[in-house]
């Protein structure tokens, strides 16, 4: 069976709502961004032709995005543009960065959206006890996250203020199968559980499953694991309406509030959190591995799983993150700077990396999309939001194997099994 072409969203409200989002953004840099932190390298060097390329490149990816109402892959597509393509564009010309780089992501961006034109199979369990599964994974979800928040030694006073959560953050001594549960639980297993109790419309349990994600950030002092939980309620409310207006709306308001806070009240968390953190680190990132790689050999995935099993050695001494953090710093403290998938897959191959893993993120989406065809799409879109954005600093492999991008799949092949299951077994029942 194959996904129905379906209603469209209307292509010029892509156009309206994505390039206000992305002048929105280039006016907080230019007002904010550029004046605050200028001294980690967010300065304002304005290239005016580069600007005419950034909206160009623009305009030939929305040309190609999906616009089909009833796949989830659209939906997180947008995600993928919101918060990895239009940042690297504004900070592009802002800043003055390289074109090849931001060429190398419209291409890969269209890529992506060519893979989604293309229907393949699904992946069905047709084991008749998904439920019973998903509610045990549940409960090692449970046991997991309190394990982690005793082993951390429970809630730390410094969450409490955004100024001292950094000293509580350095302090995090989580490895080995303890570093994956903690991914796990927080990127994969909230974010799933929380809209599948929604779906099934057990209400109370979406307070304790959010009360656990407030208490995994009060042990860890991760930010991330507190803006998830908003991250969701607001991708699961605005599919049901319209979705990219609801989106790109809310985070210019939220681009917004960050700036008014700061203005008359002196409150800098937000701004720090989401236009400084959220969206231009990650753009600055991406261009400094660029530059880092574009004059050096490639990595050959030597830093990860692939390159362990290849016996591939690294040329440096410690991870590519605290490599680059240190190379580029501006105050002479290095950093562990970990980058988005497509940065990411230019290090370790260059353009033909970048090409590779554009098009397996897009069978991933597609796959997602002819797997998850009994479930609403703010089931599929809830459970994914937060993995999206952490595909902003985070390479697709590492996501998918220790990221927790694979068992949300697992996850939702399972519920979208348990709902195929019943839902047969009541046309059973009704025919018999």
């Amino acid at each position: 069976m194959q996904l129905s072409k379906g209603i469209m969203i209307n292509r010029n409200q892509i156009f309206l709502y994505l390039f206000l989002y992305k002048f929105i953004i280039e006016l907080i840099y230019y007002y904010v961004i550029s004046v605050k932190y200028s001294y980690s390298g967010l300065t304002l060097n304005i290239d005016l032709s580069s600007f005419w390329i950034s909206n160009l490149l623009l305009i030939l990816i929305i040309l190609f995005s999906p616009r089909q109402k009833n796949r989830g892959s659209t939906y997180l597509y947008i995600i993928f543009e919101i918060f990895l393509v239009i940042p690297t564009l504004s900070y592009y010309w802002l800043n003055s960065q390289n074109t090849t780089y931001v060429s190398y992501v419209a291409i890969s961006s269209i890529v992506i959206s060519l893979i989604l034109r293309v229907n393949f199979s699904g992946l069905k369990i047709k084991d008749k006890t998904s439920h019973i599964i998903l509610n045990s994974i549940f409960l090692f979800y449970v046991f997991s996250t309190v394990y982690l928040i005793v082993l951390r030694g429970g809630i730390d006073s410094r969450a409490f203020d955004f100024d001292t959560i950094y000293s509580l953050r350095v302090e995090n001594n989580i490895d080995g199968l303890s570093s994956y549960l903690m991914n796990w639980t927080t990127k994969a297993f909230f974010p799933f559980f929380f809209t599948y109790y929604l779906y099934k419309k057990k209400y109370i349990m979406l307070l304790p499953i959010a009360f656990l994600q407030i208490l995994m950030y009060l042990s860890f002092g991760n930010k991330a694991f507190l803006l998830s939980i908003g991250v969701l309620i607001l991708f699961v409310v605005a599919v049901k309406g319209n979705y990219i207006r609801n989106i790109v709306i809310s985070m210019c308001l939220l681009h917004v509030l960050a700036y008014l806070l700061d203005r008359f009240l002196m409150f800098d968390a937000l701004r720090t959190a989401v236009s400084y953190r959220l969206v231009f680190i990650p753009a600055q990132i991406q261009f400094q591995y660029y530059d880092f790689f574009s004059l050096r050999d490639k990595l050959y995935f030597a830093d990860g799983i692939i390159g362990k099993i290849l016996l591939v050695d690294s040329p440096f001494s410690e991870s590519i993150g605290f490599v680059i953090g240190k190379y580029f710093s501006y105050n002479g403290l290095g950093s562990n700077s970990n980058t988005g998938m497509l940065a990411d897959a230019y290090a370790n191959g260059g353009f033909i990396a970048m090409l590779v893993i554009a098009t397996v993120f897009g069978l991933l989406l597609n796959i997602i999309d002819n797997s998850t065809k009994e479930l609403p799409i703010y089931v599929v879109v809830g459970s994914l939001s937060y993995i999206m954005f952490v595909l902003n600093d985070t390479a697709l492999l590492t996501t998918i194997l220790t990221g927790g991008l694979g068992i949300v799949i697992i996850l939702l092949i399972l519920f979208n099994s348990a709902i195929s299951n019943s839902t047969n077994k009541s046309l059973e029942n009704n025919n018999g």
